[in-house]
């Protein structure tokens, strides 16, 4: 963070914990600028960003003994 203090920065991202963080985050999708903000806009939205937010972060299913999910009983 120090480094870029001060800083113009580019960061190119898949993993969305690397730009969390920013000042600006634009999302692109297909070449094509689909959503800009702070990671709070873009949460709030609901949009695409959000999505992926949802995909990377949600917590992993459990599992049961046989491979099976387990129940919530």
């Amino acid at each position: 963070d120090e480094l870029m203090k001060g800083r113009t920065s580019l960061v190119i991202a898949h993993r969305l914990s690397t730009v969390q963080g920013a000042d600006r985050i634009l999302v692109m999708h297909h070449g094509v600028l689909r959503e800009e903000g702070t990671h709070r806009e873009l949460l709030d939205r609901g949009g695409l960003y959000a999505k992926l937010h949802e995909l990377q972060f949600a917590p992993a299913p459990s599992v049961g003994t046989r491979g099976a999910p387990a129940s919530a009983d």
